[in-house]
């Protein structure tokens, strides 16, 4: 009954998240009770964490496979922005972190002279945390930090994300979305991302 009580709490919390990745209720195992409440613990405090987020989410287009498409760069928070990257079902992190390590991000404007180079664009790192808009990567995706730099990236040009090699790629993620402060996505409505 307990068990039954916290799903339900832990559905109730997730009520309000409006996160792409909803938390999930743990297993119940009887032999090893204290890991799953400990694991609810873990979900609840995320869940409630998400409803005082600082940031938006707005999800990229899948333009074709291997090609994602967001319709604005949005100015970064100390020249940086986050992408997170959802895997498929059954998919391994790893292969789509190695796959977010060889696509090339930048903007539409730049992305021929990314791919003509033979280059990825915009410098990306795989973190846990974005402490700057208190963001922790969901279960089962990637968070990525990304640099604004201006050799790759033109505010208010649609961003790409886009594998070289395109359809097929092992690690291709089921979707891929933008996380902006609250302030700069707001500030963005007018296409400018100011």
């Amino acid at each position: 009954q307990v068990y039954l009580a916290l799903c339900d709490m832990l559905a109730n919390v997730a009520g309000g998240d409006l996160d792409l990745a909803p938390p999930y209720a743990p297993s119940y195992s009887h032999v090893d009770t204290l890991a799953v409440f400990e694991e609810f613990k873990t979900q609840t405090g995320r869940a409630l964490e998400n409803l005082r987020r600082e940031y938006t989410l707005t999800t990229f287009q899948e333009a074709e496979p291997g090609r994602f498409v967001h319709d604005q760069v949005l100015h970064g928070t100390d020249g940086r922005f986050f992408l997170l990257l959802y895997s498929a079902p059954g998919q391994a992190i790893a292969n789509m972190a190695q796959w977010a390590a060889e696509a090339h991000i930048a903007t539409a404007d730049t992305l021929p002279k990314v791919e003509a180079n033979r280059i990825r664009g915009a410098q990306r790192t795989v973190v846990e945390r974005a402490e700057q808009i208190n963001l922790s990567a969901p279960r089962d995706t990637i968070l990525l930090e990304v640099t604004m730099d201006p050799r790759f990236l033109t505010p208010g040009q649609p961003l790409e994300v886009k594998h070289p090699e395109s359809d097929g790629q092992p690690g291709q993620p089921s979707r891929i979305a933008l996380a902006a402060p609250d302030a700069l996505a707001a500030g963005s409505a007018d296409g400018t991302g100011e």
